[in-house]
């Protein structure tokens, strides 16, 4: 495809503030947002960028600080071939999609030449650069094969480039260009990050976000081509939205804090529930009687309150956590016992779906958890959901279906599920699971509460990068570290798995962070680069041919100097 183009995020430490660069896939030609003469920066934190289905408009989220709320920014581009100016062809001929008849160009000196000659002139500069580098860097094959093998092979194709772009900067690099066709802030409001492609729509006019108003963060459906930004929820708390693939619907997350709460149960125990005051069920319980008979709990006539009081009438006050009554039981008029206590709720987490209308709203998965990972849609055709749940001291990995239905636990750990992405195909999940640092043997006896960074024998923990069939079968960790693994990404077959590992090496230089590819059924790992080098960021190309990362010019030690790099993967 002659249009396709990447989009990225980078830090002018000059300006101490950030661009979006594209970088067209034909040509390497290259678009820095804001443009550089300008001296415009974005703020300091740019979140990644996303584009839509059309391939004409990225969105990304940023702030002064990783702590703030966000921002949405918009860039409406246009990938099109375009023809050079009638003045630019003899120049920069050999740029041009199409040749054109001509019998003479003009070097580089100003002199008039054939295309033969001036192709003989740039093809001798080219051998002197080479010669000049293979001098410097005698042990690197890399100008004769083309392979990075070893450190120098990489010294040197940076250095190659660098020069080749000095020798030749008066050249484009390519007739097809990206135009800008606008550039702002379309949402000047506290939002939370943008974090999957799929907050677009899949017909790319409209994305999802979840927006702070007052004190209350809800989701929001944003419209570029009318610039508007309608609600789509109301209450709080409500955050990660994503679009369904056919467009239908929007999940997203709710989250209730803990809170105390009467907790009305059978005397057995069983059938526990919070009692509801407007539950006629509940209320029609009422007047209760303690186990000695001393003391009435019962709900004033017109009134939406408990209160309880003596048998005989004396000291009414409201019922709360300090004036219930220890009982063993309480009972109904009709002699039926019951257990009442206060009880913390815990954090109530809830995945809902909507219609992008606001419409339809409605509940389809609850738990009493500390958080949830990310949910994601299955990849095809959004009939199934994913989602990673942790506790305290466990987690899981649950898949149901679009509607609620068909719940079903497909991974239990002793740790978090920290993330997850399905196969393109939805036939599997990868996820990680995080694990804090294994306990050193003399401090397993020690309680949670006093455990130290010493008590551990890698402080950092381990996280595991696991795969698993979509119905819970052949559970398979094919990769494991004592650092953090994030931004894992499938190839278009469903065979290989892209992660950027991050980890400590030597303690006198900072974490490492590398990309790295594993096959997601027998486990076979490939590093990137054969020696540690920084990477991040990875993406594959739809055909899954190419995997382009972020890295540093160098390697062991991050420069201020960083690429966008293109791996061909074999």
């Amino acid at each position: 495809d002659d249009t396709w183009a990447l989009a990225y995020s980078t830090y002018d430490k000059k300006l101490e503030g950030s661009r979006i660069n594209i970088i067209h896939g034909l040509t390497r030609g290259l678009l820095e947002i804001p443009a550089p003469e300008t001296q415009t920066v974005l703020p300091k934190v740019v979140d990644r960028p996303f584009w839509n289905k059309r391939g004409d408009m990225v969105v990304f989220t940023a702030a002064e600080s990783r702590e703030d709320d966000r921002e949405v920014w918009g860039i409406s581009v246009n990938l099109a071939l375009m023809d050079l100016p009638e003045r630019l062809w003899k120049k920069y001929m050999y740029y041009a999609a199409k040749p054109l008849d001509i019998d003479v160009v003009l070097n580089e000196r100003g002199e008039i030449v054939s295309p033969e000659k001036l192709m003989d002139e740039e093809a001798v500069q080219r051998q002197r650069i080479k010669d000049k580098l293979m001098k410097e860097h005698p042990h690197s094959s890399y100008l004769f094969t083309g392979q990075i093998r070893t450190r120098d092979d990489q010294l040197v194709k940076v250095a190659y480039e660098v020069e080749l772009n000095k020798k030749f900067k008066d050249k484009p690099a390519g007739k097809p260009k990206t135009l800008v066709t606008s550039f702002e802030k379309i949402i000047d409001e506290n939002v939370k990050p943008i974090r999957h492609r799929t907050a677009w729509s899949p017909g790319g006019d409209d994305f999802v976000i979840a927006m702070k108003r007052g004190k209350d963060t809800n989701i929001w459906k944003a419209n570029v081509e009318k610039q508007e930004v309608t609600n789509v929820t109301r209450g709080a708390n409500k955050e990660n939205p994503l679009w369904s693939p056919d467009g239908g619907k929007i999940l997203y997350t709710s989250r209730i804090d803990s809170y105390t709460f009467l907790e009305i149960s059978n005397y057995d125990g069983s059938n526990p529930r919070e009692l509801n005051i407007n539950s006629s069920r509940d209320a029609d319980l009422f007047p209760l009687w303690n186990a000695a008979e001393t003391k009435v709990i019962y709900i004033p006539h017109n009134e939406k309150r408990f209160v309880i009081m003596n048998a005989n009438s004396t000291n009414q006050q409201t019922l709360g956590r300090k004036t219930l009554t220890p009982s063993s039981y309480w009972m109904t008029e009709d002699k039926k016992r019951i257990k009442l206590r206060y009880t913390e709720s815990g954090n109530v987490w809830r995945i809902w779906t909507i219609s992008p209308d606001g419409k339809g709203n409605k509940e389809i998965f609850r738990r009493v958890c500390e958080g949830f990972s990310q949910p994601k849609w299955s990849s095809v055709d959004g009939n199934a959901i994913a989602v990673g749940v942790n506790y305290m001291e466990s987690g899981e990995l649950w898949r149901l279906d679009r509607n609620g239905n068909n719940q079903r636990k497909l991974f239990t750990t002793k740790n978090s599920v920290k993330s997850l992405e399905w196969a393109p195909e939805s036939e599997r999940i990868a996820f990680v699971v995080s694990r804090k640092g294994l306990l050193k043997e003399s401090s397993q006896t020690k309680d949670r509460s006093e455990l130290k960074t010493a008590d551990f024998e890698n402080p950092g923990g381990v996280e595991e990068l696991w795969v698993i069939d979509n119905d819970g079968k052949n559970p398979l960790k094919i990769y494991h570290t004592k650092g953090l693994i994030d931004n894992i990404t499938w190839d278009a077959q469903g065979k290989r798995i892209a992660f950027q590992e991050q980890y400590r090496k030597w303690y006198f230089i900072p974490d490492l962070k590398n990309i790295k590819v594993v096959h997601a059924i027998d486990g076979e790992l490939w590093k990137l680069l054969p020696y540690d080098f920084y990477g991040e960021n990875p993406v594959w190309t739809d055909d899954g041919d190419n995997l382009a990362y972020v890295g540093w010019t160098g390697p062991y030690f991050p420069t201020i100097k960083t690429a966008v790099w293109n791996a061909r993967i074999q």
